[in-house]
């Protein structure tokens, strides 16, 4: 059967392009939706419980506007996630580690205590550029003013 080469599909990683230049990248028990809505302003939306493989798209993505672009700022909804894989999160650690100048701020809208401590981690990697949200109207707030 011929699938569309606009859908990328593996064993463990699906990506899908959606309408306003985003994809989603789906596994057995997350997904992400993500792109930038500015040039300098990268949003990405979690849902079920985000694995290790989702973390590949997301950081090619940004490393490829990085080309372009100073430094960015990168938004994370995690309000519908029900938890995830530490890999996943050892693996942003590690990035944000890595590209600490090129990230201008960091912004993240919870609800679960267990992701709580890996904010406070990623705090640590890019010095405290962190704000953090549990309402969903100032996180949407702070990403209408972002990179204006």
């Amino acid at each position: 059967m011929y699938a569309s080469p606009a859908v990328t599909t593996d064993a463990l990683l699906q990506l899908e392009p959606l309408p306003g230049g985003m994809t989603r990248a789906s596994t057995a028990r997350g997904s992400v939706e993500y792109g930038f809505v500015r040039p300098s302003v990268v949003v990405g939306r979690y849902t079920g419980t985000p694995e290790e493989p989702l973390y590949g798209p997301v950081t090619q993505a940004m490393a490829l506007q990085l080309g372009h672009e100073r430094a960015l700022h990168v938004f994370a909804d995690l309000e519908n996630i029900e938890g995830y894989e530490p890999a996943l999160r050892e693996r942003w650690v590690a990035w944000f580690r890595a590209h600490r100048s090129a990230i201008a701020s960091c912004h993240i809208l919870f609800r679960s205590r267990l992701v709580a401590i890996g904010i406070g981690i990623i705090g640590v990697a890019i010095g405290g550029r962190v704000h953090t949200y549990g309402s969903r109207d100032e996180f949407e707030e702070a990403l209408k003013r972002a990179g204006r």
